[in-house]
């Protein structure tokens, strides 16, 4: 079983979509820092989201599935259209509205820049973990 934070930015955006038009739409709302998103005294609704984003994940039982099932799996939802957990067919045209919400709002960028920042800091934690593993 895989958790969604393990899958690709590509696949974990894929599936944002997808949640986002089974859900008609999420408002707007800033991802602000990630600090910001850890010192907020309530959940933030930026979290809030991906949390929905999560439960739709789980509850289409995709955590189930390899890398490239899955990919396949969001690319034909992606073109074709697919069914939701309700019953309820979401139109390719719909997905198409939701990967445009996403970028107007901005949520796109942000997670591709994220992912590229976590990268980095992996690219430069890596050898100092490993001279700290051998000098020990």
């Amino acid at each position: 079983m895989d958790d969604l934070n393990s899958r690709s930015t590509l696949s974990k955006l894929c599936v944002a979509y997808l949640s986002d038009a089974s859900e008609g739409g999420y408002k707007l709302v800033f991802p602000e820092s990630t600090l910001s998103r850890f010192l907020s005294d309530d959940v933030h609704p930026y979290r809030a989201m991906w949390k929905k984003i999560n439960n739709f994940y789980l509850s289409m039982k995709w955590d189930t599935l390899c890398d490239q099932s899955l990919e396949s799996k969001l690319n034909s939802y992606g073109e074709d259209g697919f069914t939701n957990n309700e019953g309820k067919f979401i139109s390719g045209e719909e997905i198409k509205k939701s990967v445009n919400r996403w970028r107007d709002y901005g949520w796109f960028d942000y997670e591709m820049k994220r992912d590229k920042k976590i990268k980095n800091y992996g690219k430069y934690a890596l050898p100092p973990l490993l001279l700290l593993t051998f000098a020990l």
